[in-house]
């Protein structure tokens, strides 16, 4: 089920990260969440509510500060919507997929954003290249 399990297994994969203390341990680790966060940003009121009893460190304090998330393929404005609810614009990141998806696509799906007026010219902008140009210091 590549529709679905893969999305799963890696949020699971994040969540046991942060069960294990890795982001308490290395503050400054930087994960990147493909498919607009993989599940993670829709489940994060209810998983911060439940993972972080007896946690030193509050889930969504750990998703605030050490990921990025990229769109990476789920190319639909409704999703998007919500991410930018749970997640600061300056740490979402474009990308493709490819081959999984066609760049066409992609370009199709931030124009439609652009156009949607859920984000300012500079918000489109840092999601299109900045965050990822500060990510990995170009």
């Amino acid at each position: 089920m590549p529709a679905w399990g893969w999305h799963e297994r890696a949020g699971l994969g994040f969540l046991r990260l942060y069960l294990g203390g890795v982001f308490e341990r290395f503050p400054a680790l930087q994960v990147i969440l493909g498919h607009m966060g993989e599940l993670v940003p829709y489940f994060l009121s209810r998983t911060d509510h439940y993972l972080s009893v007896n946690q030193t460190m509050r889930f969504k304090d750990a998703y605030a500060r050490n990921v990025y998330v990229t769109t990476s393929g789920i190319f639909s404005l409704d999703p998007m919507a919500t991410l930018l609810r749970v997640t600061d614009h300056k740490r979402i990141m474009y990308s493709v997929d490819w081959p999984f998806s066609r760049n066409e696509d992609g370009a199709a799906f931030m124009q439609a954003l652009r156009d949607s007026g859920m984000v300012t010219e500079g918000e489109f902008r840092d999601i299109a290249f900045r965050n990822v140009e500060r990510l990995v210091r170009l």
